[in-house]
């Protein structure tokens, strides 16, 4: 009889095959620990870049799916530390590009722009001038005087001052607050969870 690949069985009786598992280079979520070829799970492969020596002749079928090697070697993908999209171009989302099946692409941050912006305001400078130039013998609380806009405020009764000039200046000031929190100098990520990738021989 000619070889059954794992994932399909022969109706009874006849030469046809049906699929009952999830056919060869299929991937999954799998939460159990690889330290050798020995953890792999039963007709799957953790895709870790290690390389396996198999004489299972099922092997040379899938080589071209799982990695490069021979009938008796081969070497899997490595998705460690990966997320998977789906390859190609998606039609109807301008921009989102994956790579070929089998590819993989490096970090990148797509080109965009920070603005900053603060309106103008004002600040009000106070200044004295004496009579005939004089210097008062006192120094007068400048707080107590109010005003708003450019001007001139009168002091009725006062010998010693004769007005005090508000003047309007107009001082912008931007700060930025780059701060960030949780920072890793290579990488930009969501939360996650971390999982071993298999794949299905």
């Amino acid at each position: 009889m000619s070889y059954v690949p794992a994932h399909k069985q022969y109706v009874a009786g006849t030469t046809t095959q049906v699929s009952i598992a999830p056919p060869p280079g299929s991937i999954m979520a799998w939460l159990g620990t690889w330290n050798s070829v020995t953890d792999d799970p039963d007709g799957w492969v953790v895709a870790n870049g290690q390389t396996r020596n198999v004489g299972d002749s099922r092997y040379s079928k899938i080589v071209s799916i799982v990695g490069s090697g021979s009938a008796n070697s081969y070497t899997p993908p490595d998705y460690r530390g990966a997320f998977l999209r789906g390859a190609g171009t998606n039609p109807s989302k301008s921009g989102y590009a994956g790579a070929t099946v089998g590819s993989s692409q490096n970090h990148t941050t797509q080109v965009h722009s920070h603005t900053a912006s603060q309106a103008s305001h004002y600040h009000n400078t106070y200044q004295v001038n004496t009579l005939n130039g004089g210097n008062p013998s006192y120094n007068y609380k400048l707080g107590q005087i109010e005003g708003s806009g450019a001007g001139t405020l009168s002091l009725p009764g006062d010998s010693n001052f004769t007005s005090i000039l508000i003047t309007n200046t107009v001082t912008p000031s931007v700060t930025i607050d780059n701060s960030t929190t949780n920072v890793d100098n290579n990488e930009t990520r969501p939360y996650n969870y971390s999982v071993n990738w298999i794949i299905k021989l």
